[in-house]
């Protein structure tokens, strides 16, 4: 059976000014930090291990799972908004029950994952020095997202004016999620008519 092992990370160092390695993930020791660190993004480079894990799962899936892959700028809409992406992969289970995943990326290193019909998951959602978001830990909220859908543990509600997510632990309980404002529009109507029908819980992805 075809396994996913995620690939080699190469931790890359970042120095500031006086040549300290800066110890990102953990620069801040739990006090809130300096304000001029808000929407300041000192070395974006350090998020580029999130694209080769990205491409890997896109691979692992392709091999693992009954599903179509499609690659190209024609499934840029199936973002809910435009994000400048340089690539984008869509991969469609052939169970319609099973939600699909698209993946954007954009440089500098962000990816972008479209799960279902009304969530965009970004990784990282900010960059800033301020948020200090640590490279492992991102990527692990990557893996954690995409096989949360592809096994079945990831289910979307919505009504006319907000779309909301849930994520299930393996036990099955309820774990995370949440709720955003969205304005409505014909996308929305759509979306709550489906997930009305299927009760907004995504099946798991049929293995080949």
């Amino acid at each position: 059976m075809t396994v996913y092992v995620r690939p080699e990370i190469d931790h890359l160092v970042f120095r500031d000014p006086a040549g300290d390695v800066i110890p990102y993930g953990r620069r801040w020791g739990g006090e809130s930090p300096p304000e001029d660190t808000y929407s300041v993004e000192t070395h974006p480079a350090r998020f580029a291990p999130v694209v080769p894990v990205a491409l890997a799962l896109i691979d692992y899936l392709t091999a693992a799972f009954e599903v179509e892959k499609r690659e190209g700028p024609g499934h840029a809409g199936d973002f809910l908004r435009d994000y400048g992406l340089s690539r984008i992969v869509r991969l469609t289970p052939q169970d319609p029950a099973a939600a699909p995943l698209t993946f954007g990326f954009t440089d500098p290193p962000t990816v972008y994952v479209h799960a279902g019909l009304l969530q965009d998951f970004i990784f990282p959602i900010c960059g800033c020095d301020a948020c200090d978001e640590d490279i492992d830990h991102l990527i692990g909220e990557l893996e954690r997202t995409v096989f949360a859908v592809v096994e079945g543990r990831y289910a979307e509600q919505a009504d006319r004016k907000s779309s909301g997510h849930t994520f299930f632990t393996e036990e099955g309980e309820e774990g995370s999620g949440g709720w955003t404002t969205t304005e409505p529009s014909p996308r929305l109507t759509a979306a709550v008519a489906a997930l009305r029908d299927s009760g907004g819980r995504w099946k798991a992805w049929p293995r080949r």
